[in-house]
């Protein structure tokens, strides 16, 4: 049959809609074509659980997820406002790409050991939001650890490694700000919670994340980073026809940049929650995508024909 290959978005707890299009995929037989998978922050995590083939433990872990095990601010609604204004600054996105070119965390926060990002929005607005961005930097809005702690007891790394499955996570390298892909099957447990924690580092969010010796943040992070990891499957796995899961209606791979490759895009139905979706770890609102994510994949992958050469 047909060499498949499988891409999953990123987009934080909107990635519960992946696990449903997951189901789909099964329950159309199409699961079994899937020989390689690419994923980017929660789209890396779900690649790792679908490489490792444990539909009902995947479908547990976004079931029983809780947002008070990832998300631990005291006041997590006004401290997530007050990253909305920063992220909405003039400017800033300059700022920032000029910070991580340099590479390092200017004088006056030498001190902090905090996210990339958060230190030089802090550095620039520090008139203004230093003293409320300080207590923010210290306790954080997403616990590392957390998220550590989550992926642990979601990917099986025994059933990763024997995958015959090839399973890629995108992460952004810092200063080269370009994607880098890593190949999970056959690493140690701890290597892979490292390399899924660099691409899920959300920036203001999350600290940079370090991977063989080298510094890394969320893996989708625009416009330098690949939230849609399609070149993976295509350039070192040969995959003529890539499946593609986006959480988000609007989002489209560049067809151009593909050629050779039959795409198949699947897509929400309904809005995921936009930004407010991507912090939403509560088990309603993944039953809900779940749900969602089933049903647009039947509809949208019930005519999909395979060669069987």
């Amino acid at each position: 049959m047909e060499k498949l290959g499988l891409v999953l978005a990123g987009g934080g707890g909107k990635g519960a809609y992946e696990i449903g299009v997951w189901q789909a995929l099964r329950d159309l037989g199409l699961e079994q074509s899937v020989a390689a998978v690419s994923g980017t922050s929660v789209g890396a995590l779900n690649a790792a659980l679908f490489a490792a083939g444990n539909l009902e433990r995947s479908r547990a872990v976004w079931r029983d997820l809780s947002p008070d095990h990832i998300i631990f601010s005291p006041d997590r609604d006004k401290a997530e406002a007050q990253i909305a204004q920063l992220l909405s600054s003039p400017g800033l996105g300059q700022r920032f790409k000029n910070f991580l070119h340099r590479g390092s965390i200017p004088d006056p926060l030498a001190p902090v050991s905090v996210g990339a990002a958060a230190s030089t929005a802090l550095f620039f607005l520090r008139d203004r939001l230093l003293p409320t961005l300080s207590q923010l930097l210290m306790s954080g809005i997403i616990s590392a650890d957390g998220l550590g702690e989550m992926i642990d007891g979601a990917v099986d790394c025994a059933r990763l490694a024997a995958s015959p499955v090839r399973c890629y996570a995108t992460c952004l390298r810092i200063p080269r700000l370009k994607p880098d892909r890593f190949l999970l099957n056959g690493r140690a447990p701890e290597d892979v919670r490292s390399i899924l924690q660099a691409s899920a580092a959300i920036p203001f969010f999350f600290p940079m994340a370090e991977v063989e010796g080298r510094r890394y943040l969320d893996g989708g992070l625009p416009p330098w980073g690949d939230n849609v990891p399609v070149q993976p499957l295509c350039e070192l796995e040969g995959c003529r026809t890539i499946l593609v899961v986006h959480l988000s209606g609007s989002s489209r791979v560049e067809a151009s940049l593909f050629p050779d490759i039959k795409l198949v895009e699947v897509f929400p139905s309904a809005e995921l929650g936009g930004p407010a979706g991507t912090f939403d770890f509560t088990a309603k609102g993944a039953r809900w995508r779940m749900e969602l994510g089933y049903r647009d994949g039947v509809e949208q992958l019930a005519g999909l024909c395979l060669s069987q050469s």
